[in-house]
């Protein structure tokens, strides 16, 4: 059985060109105190040898990995896959790596209430890889994550949700006055009856976007029982067991909106192969403008934060202020939001 291939070390680097390891190890930081030949010799031989620098051992002896987690529920999601993506070149020009830890909280739980042992575990990863900072996309209620967080004195950002009552720095829209601004917008169309498309139930997000939502709806003289709830759960199934369009049915609404972009487009898909005309027939509203993101996808009303507030710059500046200095107050960071008007919702013309 061949022998397995052991990995460079100094110690092989230092055979190599006749130098100490200790002269080794200051070359390959860059020690301008060595003679340019000196680091010049030492460093082609790292190269030639393959020598990767070994970061757990760096971090242990500076106390810095130049690391950041990023904690995210569903990274398929074009939404949070474009943040991370914006955010992971944000971080590189300040000269720290990008991990990337996906839970697949929703596609594991659909619907079911989420447990701490699923979060902790991301978060466990992080902490064992001794990252500088978080940045975590909460998806649930449970104080006890961040708290898991701070006990081991990790500097993070909430994004997009946050932990109700829990003091931390956090970048999100102002979710209750988006789901006002889609109710308020298909009432002033003339909608009368609703269906929503729920996000999941233990999310911050989720819980004030349809309170928005139904309380603009509501203050218009109009029946909590006019608008259907469809849970989270209930789509990801019919979604899998393809009988979305059972799911829809009865079409008793002339309006849809959806928690966000991610779960409107399947409603848009199946409803337009039952033969249904978007907006002539149904009206629908997402939430997160994926056009943004993805031009070539197709058009989805939305409402989103302004084109002038990027999460990501946002939330590496607070991040990187964060590492510099832990003892800053809270700050949270809540963009207004817009509706984008991507041709998907109009007047009812068929009440029913």
């Amino acid at each position: 059985m061949p022998q397995k291939k052991q990995r460079i070390t100094l110690k092989d680097i230092a055979n190599e060109c006749g130098y100490s390891v200790n002269t080794v190890s200051r070359a390959l930081r860059n020690d301008t105190r060595l003679p340019a030949g000196t680091l010049s010799k030492i460093q082609e031989a790292a190269d030639r040898l393959g020598y990767v620098r070994n970061a757990l051992a760096s971090s242990l002896r500076s106390g810095k990995s130049h690391i950041i987690a990023a904690i995210v529920d569903n990274i398929q999601n074009p939404y949070y896959s474009s943040i991370v993506s914006h955010l992971d070149l944000r971080l590189r020009e300040a000269g720290y790596s990008l991990m990337i830890l996906s839970s697949q909280v929703s596609q594991k739980l659909a619907g079911k209430q989420v447990s701490n042992t699923l979060g902790q575990e991301m978060i466990n990863v992080a902490i064992s890889h001794r990252v500088d900072g978080i940045v975590f996309f909460p998806y649930t209620t449970f104080s006890e994550l961040a708290q898991h967080i701070e006990e081991n004195h990790i500097p993070f950002v909430q994004i997009g949700r946050e932990i109700c009552g829990l003091e931390a720095d956090v970048v999100r829209c102002d979710d209750y006055a988006g789901g006002r601004l889609a109710g308020n917008e298909l009432v002033k169309l003339g909608h009368r009856r609703f269906l929503y498309i729920a996000g999941e139930p233990f999310i911050s997000s989720q819980t004030d976007r349809q309170k928005g939502f139904i309380d603009a709806v509501t203050e218009s003289g109009i029946p909590a029982q006019n608008i259907r709830i469809v849970s989270p759960g209930d789509m990801m199934r019919a979604m899998q067991e393809n009988s979305v369009m059972k799911l829809l049915t009865p079409i008793d609404y002339t309006a849809v909106f959806s928690f966000n972009d991610y779960m409107a487009y399947p409603v848009i898909h199946h409803l337009q192969e039952a033969g249904f005309c978007i907006p002539e027939d149904i009206s629908i509203i997402g939430f997160d403008n994926l056009n943004q993101y993805i031009p070539y996808a197709s058009p989805l009303s939305s409402i989103a934060n302004p084109p002038d507030f990027s999460f990501s710059d946002i939330v590496t500046d607070l991040l990187l202020s964060r590492i510099e200095d832990p003892s800053l107050p809270a700050r949270p960071r809540i963009s207004p939001v817009m509706l984008y008007d991507h041709k998907t919702h109009g007047p009812c013309k068929k009440p029913r």
